[in-house]
């Protein structure tokens, strides 16, 4: 099981990531790219790390199934986000592919 949840995680990161960084770079015209990316990679490895961070004290002061348990709601509430908030305002303020 361990070997199957992390074949899992990386098709997700390797399907959302590209994804959500795609999303973001349609929303800024070509000037203003290599800030998105800069800003897209540094928020992601922000909260790669805390996320390591908090799930490490969680466990520390709970146990696994906790810091696992606590890590599946945050991901549930991100995906609540993305719909009712994040794709309503990407659709709004999409420039395209071949914006200016």
């Amino acid at each position: 099981m361990y070997y199957t949840a992390a074949i899992l995680i990386g098709f997700g990161f390797g399907i959302f990531i590209p994804t959500f960084q795609t999303m973001k770079l349609n929303m800024a015209d070509r000037g203003h790219r290599g800030a998105v990316n800069s800003t897209f990679f540094t928020a992601f490895d922000i909260g790669v790390g805390t996320g390591m961070f908090c799930g490490g004290k969680i466990y520390a002061y709970l146990n696994l199934n906790w810091a696992f348990g606590i890590g599946a709601l945050l991901n549930l509430l991100a995906i609540v986000y993305f719909y009712r908030i994040s794709l309503d305002h990407y659709r709004k303020n999409k420039l395209g592919v071949d914006s200016d």
